[in-house]
């Protein structure tokens, strides 16, 4: 996930959470594999502040190292100043509840009391909050048709050559934990590569300009 233009990671991006959107996944795998999504995308962001060469990257992503854990590179990512308060905590928030999923050997649903108090924390889940931090990163919504048959969705985006964006459905807050937690994941994804493609073309700028 370093390339300059992301369009094939936000190809993936979307074709798992259109996956695991659907009925055959459990909330725990909904909330397992969603997640580790945005840990990898979280990982891309934090490499855009390091060397080029990639080998010298796992030293502190790989298993038992510095920032092998998602709180750690939460962190990290506020500290050098990628990522805002909100998005801090929503991610917090989102690690919380894969935790209680990843770590419960229970029978467990979206619903349970026990992600009551990390979903009061998800500030970022309903489409009124989805579509207002949309705005507030200059986005612009355009009605489009897509391959989920019955749903009517939005692609969102500030880049004019579409290489970041996010599909929203418009049917898709319908008042379930569910839904709304992946609504979030949508949001948190497209903004952290939003930032990364930003960072990379800073880069790619100075490099030019040596």
């Amino acid at each position: 996930m370093s390339d300059l233009t992301p369009s094939k990671d936000l190809q993936n991006f979307n074709r798992i959470m259109n996956s695991v959107r659907t009925s055959e996944h459990s909330d725990r795998e909904v909330a397992i594999i969603s997640v580790s999504v945005l840990e990898a995308e979280l990982r891309a962001l934090l490499c855009t502040k390091l060397t080029p060469d990639a080998d010298q990257h796992e030293p502190l992503f790989g298993l038992e190292r510095p920032l092998a854990g998602f709180t750690a590179r939460i962190a990290l990512g506020r500290a050098l100043g990628l990522l805002d308060a909100e998005l801090v905590n929503n991610l917090k928030m989102a690690a919380r509840v894969r935790n209680e999923f990843a770590h419960s050997m229970e029978e467990m649903s979206f619903d349970h009391s026990k992600l009551d108090k990390a979903w009061a924390g998800l500030t970022l889940k309903t489409a009124e909050k989805l579509r207002e931090r949309f705005v507030e990163e200059g986005l612009e919504f355009d009605d489009c048709d897509m391959y989920v048959e019955g749903q009517k969705v939005s692609f969102a985006t500030v880049d004019p050559n579409n290489r970041v964006g996010i599909w929203l459905s418009e049917l898709a807050d319908d008042g379930s934990r569910r839904s709304q937690f992946l609504n979030c994941i949508r949001l948190l994804w497209y903004v952290m590569a939003k930032v990364r493609l930003d960072a990379q073309m800073e880069a790619q700028a100075g490099t030019a300009g040596v």
